[in-house]
């Protein structure tokens, strides 16, 4: 995805790139919230004419209509963890551990909320309807006595760790469009316009090597998708998933 021509934008991690035949309005590596951080954005400039006047960078575009393109969101797993402990502290969570890896987020927590006895919670992610993420419980472990019987403690805990961000599903929890929460908290701060977005799709989300990874995908802005395939094993959580979503 590497781009033919760019041009420097308006501050950091702004570029006016031409790529497959299209204007586009490059944003890279922008946080938004303390642990999401925007890889790539591309929006997609309409009715583009040759020969183009690039003079004006990408601060030209601030106010047009932009359609988007695509998008790569990263949350990295000491950032998700330090999230994660702060949701479960009020619970009696005292310690966390994380380790995001061959598909699945797994998490050990313990403290006065799980009887001091500790708690193994594997979660597989899937993509539910165009652009929502769930987040699967598989096969949560116990090492002791629990209060309530270990499913019950894990749904807890996963709500408690998705907070207002997502709704309980069964042994899990689903996280409703991540993609336009993050826009909100990107462009319109900036003075920025929200594209037009008929069609975009969450296309993948993979979890491997520390990160978590969500790959967002308009078809009809005609631009390739930016997803990583994703391994082995984590095609093999996310067809169990979705098998413990059908039986739910």
């Amino acid at each position: 995805m590497a781009a033919k021509k760019g041009l420097p934008g308006r501050g950091p991690g702004f570029e006016l790139v031409f790529e497959e035949g299209r204007g586009i309005v490059r944003i890279t590596e922008r946080f938004v919230e303390p642990m999401l951080r925007v890889e790539q954005l591309d929006l997609v400039i309409p009715d583009l004419a040759f020969p183009f006047d690039v003079s004006g960078g990408p601060g030209r575009f601030q106010n047009a209509r932009l359609v988007f393109g695509r998008a790569l969101v990263t949350i990295e797993e000491h950032l998700l963890l330090r999230a994660i402990e702060a949701r479960l502290r009020p619970l009696g969570v005292e310690d966390v551990e994380l380790r995001i890896d061959d598909g699945v987020l797994d998490v050990v927590v313990c403290g006065p909320a799980t009887a001091g006895v500790s708690l193994a919670i594997t979660l597989a992610a899937d993509v539910e309807g165009d652009r929502d993420l769930l987040l699967v419980v598989d096969s949560p472990r116990a090492y002791g006595l629990l209060p309530q019987p270990v499913p019950v403690v894990a749904a807890q805990i996963v709500k408690a760790v998705a907070g207002d961000l997502g709704a309980p599903a069964g042994l899990g929890v689903v996280v409703p469009d991540p993609l336009k929460r993050v826009l909100l908290e990107l462009l319109p701060p900036i003075g920025w316009r929200l594209p037009a977005m008929s069609d975009v799709r969450l296309s993948s989300v993979v979890l491997s090597g520390g990160t978590v990874e969500l790959a967002f995908h308009s078809p009809s802005a005609g631009l390739s998708p930016t997803e990583s395939p994703p391994s082995a094993e984590a095609l093999r959580r996310i067809a169990a998933a979705r098998l413990t979503r059908a039986v739910e």
